[in-house]
């Protein structure tokens, strides 16, 4: 099993796109599914997502074996015919997990699996309970299990992806940012030309070396016309675009109060003022402000290494 673990827009969700294709080519079954911030109350969602097409594709005659043995205790959640709703607050689900491991071990069986969870930290609970259960029983299953998850979610159910992670046979993977001469290559790919140092070097400056932060700042300068040179750097700070921005207030609502306050008054600094001035601005007490500064760091908006600094995110979105 795999984690893949990081920031925000460091490319997760392309390493396990990439890990599908190969899985794919490989003669591998792939079995995908996202994670919902808007269906973490769904029991189960990210297990059906996964287990509900391939028991539909299989013909009725093959199905039976598939769900045979204690795989039947997983029927009324995956199987079409199925008329029960297991997710009930009452319903105990430790026969619907195990019949779900069951379920995976008998189309591995039958087809080598690799199952890819990506923005596992926005799955529902009981699906993230069953994707520990069926960590822990791998051995000896030919399947692949491969999670992304943010490292910078602390309202996210995380501790069966801890748990994940701490098992022996689980390999971490955290993605660098990009360094400056990749950003450069970045950069050339969406302008159409090697851009000037100071662009590349500014761009790198301001989003990190994020991914998705420079793609999208390179995508607002090609919908502008903008040449690639050292003038385009300058307007650098002048662009918000609405992907970050509808990102960026999504996670921002989800906070805390005195976490939302904190981060509008930070965003009128320059990112070298110390956070003092932002909670000042945003009437903030020392006590309020650490802890809205730590659950700014957590999401993303703030710099964990001094948290006094916004990061070009909260900075340009908000702007």
């Amino acid at each position: 099993m795999v984690v893949v673990e990081g920031p925000p827009g460091v490319g997760k969700t392309e390493l396990l796109a990439a890990l599908g294709g190969i899985a794919a080519d490989a003669g591998l079954e792939v079995l995908r599914a996202r994670g919902g911030e808007l269906e973490q109350g769904f029991a189960f969602g990210v297990a059906r997502q996964l287990l509900e097409a391939p028991v539909r594709e299989t013909p009725q005659e093959e199905r039976s074996e598939l769900l045979a043995g204690a795989a039947g205790l997983a029927a009324p959640l995956v199987d079409p015919a199925g008329t029960t709703d297991p997710g009930g607050p009452a319903a105990d689900p430790f026969p619907i997990v195990h019949g779900l491991y069951w379920l995976c071990a008998n189309l591995a069986d039958r087809r080598p699996l690799t199952i890819i969870v990506d923005d596992a930290h926005w799955a529902d609970g009981p699906s993230l309970r069953w994707l520990h259960y069926l960590a822990r029983r791998l051995d000896g299953v030919p399947a692949l299990l491969a999670l992304a998850a943010r490292s910078t979610e602390p309202e996210a159910p995380t501790r069966p992806i801890e748990a994940i992670k701490a098992e022996a046979l689980c390999e971490l993977v955290r993605p660098a940012e990009l360094t400056e001469s990749a950003a450069v290559k970045l950069l050339a790919d969406h302008l159409g030309a090697e851009p000037a140092p100071e662009l590349a070097s500014e761009a790198h400056r301001v989003t990190g070396g994020n991914p998705f932060l420079l793609s999208e700042l390179a995508r607002s300068l090609a919908a502008e016309g903008a040449r690639p040179d050292a003038a385009a750097a300058a307007r650098l700070h002048e662009l918000g675009p609405e992907t970050i921005a509808r990102g960026s207030l999504s996670r921002l609502e989800n906070l805390p109060d005195p976490a939302r306050a904190l981060a509008r008054a930070a965003a009128l600094f320059s990112a070298d003022a110390p956070l003092r001035h932002a909670a000042a601005l945003a009437g903030l007490v020392e006590s309020q402000a650490l802890a809205a500064a730590d659950h700014l760091a957590a999401a993303g908006f703030l710099d964990p290494a001094g948290l006094d600094a916004p990061q070009a995110e909260s900075a340009s979105s908000t702007r």
